[in-house]
């Protein structure tokens, strides 16, 4: 079992025709966790492991006994792309959709989505149209992101109207995830079946539709604004809700001029009256023709930037690896903030990634990830703070996480106990201790050198970094997992040695070095800079990564002056 995680994390590495042929055979073998794992590797080399014999060995792991396995199998055949759109794996990836778990429905319908219009078949179609309908919401989101990668050719009008149906789920990543399956719908040959779709959609009941109607449309802009939409999103602007009344502003502002009719411009100067400020706000630089695009579009450039130093970062580090490359450029052109925590838990190759780099502690490196670390420490604060407030947070008393070791680094930890460990990147854990024993390789012979071992984190004080229960948005909600954001730190409390296997309690501790509390106290903050970071590494003695930041800051085009000399000076 070890073996094969070790060969999938090498991807595409170790790609050759004999491992494949091992792991082919090790999805033959009596232990769940062996067929899983072997799943789990072939997916990860991607298209490389494509062979007729792999795909053939997938499709049959789609029928095995184990949800794991059948699971696992469902990412492998999506992982390995347009390759393994064969007849018969669509066929079989069908029949998952209506698998009892829903991790295995969700898994087909990622494949499916994956396969793209390879595998937009009538009866494909139909069946992501039946799973926007399940009872479990990360399947409906699943067959929400299917549908879109599909695009114009699963634009029927069944799935049009399920999408838009779909606009009024009770969970935000359905809503969201229909709302741009209808922008890639419509920018393509249905545009006219999609927006009559959506002009209908106006007048839903859910105010929940009608919001994310008008933000569909505001996304397709000037290829939407027929008259009928302008009219229906002049009757919006006098919604009883304040989100669908604040979104017509939107869409009819991103239709631009030909939404300036003389009705439209004088149903926005009567809003600028609103009572939600967020209403009145946005008509008036609508009805300025948006003279102040230029600091929204600046912003917009500076998270693009952003995004594209880290999508840059990441190919560097998977060059070779198609599949995984293929995942970056989806992620760099639908990057959504407000799926940092759904992104974490994806099977893909951003958790591992950004862990990576923040172990490494190069503050140049990390910063390249700035944007996605900052979105999912927010993300995690916010559901942490919502958890808090609901008494969510009371029955979690330990959590767990599993993972084999090396005999020098436990012999650190043992050489610690007692002491305080902090952890770099953001740390998975589940409540789950069942869980924790698979990936620790408890129940598992392991490689020679390597002990599975099981953390037991006791929380019994505050800790003052965010943390949640995630499994609501996580893509794999059977893990229970439970996302520490980073830097936390414990006490080792005991480690108990186990044949086979070691077993470490951690207690939560928000003990700090007085000279270190002095320094989070003093730039932790909304105004955080390259500025405030160079003098952070200033004080830490390390001069030439602060003169990195000072440089870095002054590279971005600053057109205060008074900033400039200090740079200059720190320099």
């Amino acid at each position: 079992w070890n073996a094969c995680q070790a060969l999938g994390q090498m991807d595409e590495k170790a790609a050759t025709s004999e491992v494949i042929n091992r792991l082919i055979s090790a999805l033959g073998d009596s232990n769940d966790h062996v067929r899983w794992s072997a799943c789990q590797a072939l997916g990860n080399m991607g298209e490389k492991a494509a062979t007729s014999e792999a795909i053939n060995r997938l499709i049959s792991a789609l029928g095995d006994s184990n949800d794991s396995v059948r699971w696992s199998a469902c990412q492998a055949l999506g992982n390995m792309g347009e390759k393994a759109a064969t007849s018969e794996a669509i066929n079989r990836l069908i029949s998952a959709l209506g698998d009892g778990n829903d991790s295995v429905r969700w898994g087909a319908c990622e494949a499916l989505g994956k396969m793209g219009e390879k595998a937009a078949t009538s009866d494909v179609t139909n069946g992501l149209i039946s799973a926007l309908g399940d009872s479990n919401d990360s399947v409906r989101w699943g067959a929400c992101e299917a549908l879109g990668k599909m695009g114009e050719k699963a634009a029927t009008n069944e799935a049009i109207n399920g999408l838009i149906s779909a606009l009024g789920d009770n969970e935000f990543n359905v809503r969201s995830s229909a709302r741009e399956a209808l922008d890639k719908m419509g920018k393509k040959a249905a545009t006219s079946d999609v927006i009559n779709g959506l002009i209908s959609a106006l007048r839903d009941s859910n105010y929940n539709v009608r919001w994310n109607v008008c933000q569909a449309l505001g996304n397709m802009g000037e290829k939407a604004a027929t008259s009928e939409v302008i009219y229906r999103l002049i009757s919006a602007l006098g919604d009883s809700n304040d989100h669908v009344r604040w979104s017509a502003c939107q869409a009819l502002g991103n239709m631009g001029e030909k939404a300036a009719t003389s009705e439209a411009i004088n149903r926005l100067i009567s809003a600028l009256g609103d009572s939600n400020d967020s209403v009145s706000v946005k008509p008036d630089d609508i009805v300025k023709f948006r003279l102040n695009e230029d600091d929204q579009a600046t912003k917009h450039a500076h998270l693009s930037t952003n995004l594209k130093e880290m999508c840059v970062a990441c190919r560097t580090i998977h060059h070779d690896n198609t599949s995984e490359l293929k995942d970056i450029d989806y992620l760099e052109k639908h990057y959504d903030a407000e799926k940092a925590i759904e992104y974490y838990t994806k099977p893909w190759f951003l958790f591992r990634t950004v862990n990576q780099i923040c172990r490494t502690e190069n503050i140049k490196d990390i910063y390249k990830f700035r944007i996605y670390i900052s979105d999912l420490h927010q993300k995690l604060n916010q559901l942490s703070m919502e958890q808090e407030r609901n008494n969510i947070k009371s029955s979690l008393e330990k959590v767990y996480h599993g993972k084999p070791l090396s005999g020098s680094v436990l012999q650190q930890l043992i050489d610690n106990k007692d002491h305080l460990i902090s952890m770099n990147g953001f740390l998975s854990t589940t409540s789950d201790s069942k869980i924790c024993n698979i990936y620790a390789g408890v129940e598992e012979l392991i490689d020679e050198g390597y002990k599975g071992v099981l953390f037991v984190f006791e929380i019994d004080k505050v800790i003052k970094q965010p943390y949640a229960d995630i499994s609501k948005f996580s893509t794999i909600p059977d893990e229970a997992e439970i996302l520490f954001s980073l830097g936390t730190i414990w006490r080792i409390k005991s480690i108990r040695h186990d044949e086979g296997s070691c077993t470490i309690e951690l207690t939560s501790c928000n003990e700090f070095d007085s000279d270190l509390t002095q320094l989070r106290e003093k730039y932790t903050g909304d105004n955080v800079s390259l500025l405030s970071l160079g003098d952070v590494l200033l004080e830490l003695g390390d001069e030439d990564t602060a003169e990195w930041a000072y440089r870095k800051m002054l590279s971005q085009h600053i057109n205060d002056n008074e900033t400039c000399g200090i740079l200059y000076y720190k320099i």
